[in-house]
């Protein structure tokens, strides 16, 4: 029998993965001993979902960052790249997620972040620049870096601030400085 495609596995799965944002957003220690203990499961269940505690970040990255490209996606209309649409949008989900997001930002301190980045880089990023002229490899990269930093340590600081700033007013500070 598929583990995988049954269906007491996939709701053990989901409650891990809950549990782990609940003991972030609670601010407790992470360990797999406590998830276990919160969902009420033995080491061994955790251990036939997940290799380790980085595998669970992993996995409840993947989604949380699906949730925002599927936000993007199912938008009425287009929205363009480093509009402020674009940034109401994702300081939206950041603060949905504040508490993911501090622990996020917490483990990712150098630049370029590389999460989800080949798909956004191929769909977004390069295409904006050709669209601009700009064709030079280090150039790019060296743009996108410069880029990505503000816009990560904006965020950041924010998120640090319990996101107390009005979604509206991160929006327009990141579409009036952040260019690329």
């Amino acid at each position: 029998m598929n583990h995988k495609k049954n269906k007491h596995y996939q709701q053990t799965h989901q409650r891990i993965k809950d549990t782990l944002l609940k003991l972030i957003h609670e601010k407790k220690k992470v360990n797999i001993a406590q998830i276990c203990r919160d969902v009420g499961i033995n080491r061994t269940t955790f251990y036939q979902h997940y290799e380790d505690i980085v595998e669970l970040f992993e996995d409840v990255q993947s989604s949380i960052f699906k949730q925002l490209i599927e936000t993007y996606e199912n938008q009425p209309v287009r929205i363009e790249f480093m509009s402020f649409r674009s940034y109401e949008i994702f300081a939206e989900h950041v603060k949905e997620n504040r508490h993911f997001y501090k622990l996020y930002f917490e483990m990712n301190t150098n630049f370029p972040l590389k999460d989800g980045l080949k798909e956004m880089w191929d769909t977004i990023i390069l295409p904006y620049f050709h669209e601009r002229g700009i064709y030079d490899g280090e150039v790019m990269s060296l743009r996108f870096v410069c880029y990505q930093a503000g816009f990560t340590i904006t965020l950041k600081k924010w998120v640090d601030q319990d996101c107390q700033l009005e979604i509206r007013k991160v929006a327009r500070i990141l579409s009036e400085c952040l260019k690329m």
